[in-house]
């Protein structure tokens, strides 16, 4: 954890060969509150704001004051504001931000468990819907359901219907000579603490399945079978979800829906630094 004059702290996570040799030295001058300087680190969301090195990062302890001037005022700051080591996390507050109520006009930076989603409060129909982060698999796609519909050619990605020879959008009020297929299914979605259904829109799909849906369409046309495209397909492989929770009511009931606006694979950099985040709040702190 690093501080400055600013009055606020910071952890930082260090990787590779910083972690084994700087991460080494400063272990051992812990005690003595050396200066650090780091040049080139990345900043991460875990726990409102941390940083973590990366392979062009640079770790200097206790610098000269030739080569880095700041070091002089961050040591006189020090040596004038008592001794003090125990400050506000630069991230406080930051990590809850959109924890708090679906209304969360911001989202939520905060990973959720699956567990987590199902539990959340459903607030009154017409709240607006809060976005959040989850860590998880996909883990099945039912071949029974409509998993796409015809749309409109010209970008619109509006319904249309077939009357004759033509294709007629209801919502533009045109008349189209083609169409296209886009994805609208819904998918399960698992991680350790259970399931989950989610909607999945067009571009996560094609993302899932490694296919369009007039692709899709063709290979069923042939007489493939799906559970051969989904053998192709990303089913078990562990995403970053961005889901929108929206609260909706139906036939008198108001349930919340899940919907994924974003997924993207797994970056294990950032997966591992928040791991180690998360098992170093499991580690008693040593009293002095």
């Amino acid at each position: 954890t690093l501080f400055d004059q600013s009055g606020r702290s910071v952890q930082v996570t260090l990787w590779q060969a910083l972690a084994s040799e700087q991460g080494a030295e400063l272990d051992k001058l812990q005690g003595d509150l050396p200066v650090v300087a780091l040049q080139g680190v990345r900043v991460n969301d875990f726990n409102g704001v941390s940083l973590s090195t990366v392979s062009r990062s640079t770790i200097t302890v206790n610098p000269s004051e030739e080569d880095v001037p700041q070091a002089k005022l961050l040591r006189e700051w020090f040596a004038t504001q008592g001794g003090k080591t125990d400050f506000e996390h630069t991230g406080a507050g930051l990590a809850n931000n959109g924890r708090t109520s679906l209304g969360g006009m911001g989202g939520s930076q905060q990973r959720f468990t699956l567990a987590e989603l199902r539990d959340k409060p459903v607030p009154p129909a017409g709240t607006k819907p809060e976005y959040v982060n989850a860590y998880a698999y996909v883990s099945t796609i039912n071949p029974e359901q409509a998993m796409y519909y015809m749309a409109a050619p010209d970008g619109t990605n509006k319904k249309v219907v077939q009357e004759g020879d033509k294709y007629f959008c209801e919502a533009t009020q045109k008349t189209h000579d083609s169409f296209i297929r886009r994805y609208v299914m819904r998918s399960e979605v698992m991680d350790h603490t259970g399931r989950l259904i989610v909607n999945v829109f067009n571009d996560q799909a094609e993302q899932i399945l490694g296919c369009t849906a007039d692709e899709l369409a063709a290979a069923k046309e042939k007489g493939t079978a799906f559970d051969s495209i989904l053998r192709d397909a990303a089913l078990g492989e562990p995403f970053t979800f961005r889901i929108m929770c929206k609260p909706e009511e139906y036939n008198g009931q108001t349930r919340l829906r899940y919907a994924v606006q974003n997924l993207k694979p797994v970056d294990y950099v950032q997966q591992s630094a928040w791991l180690a985040a998360e098992i170093g709040k499991m580690i008693p702190v040593k009293s002095e």
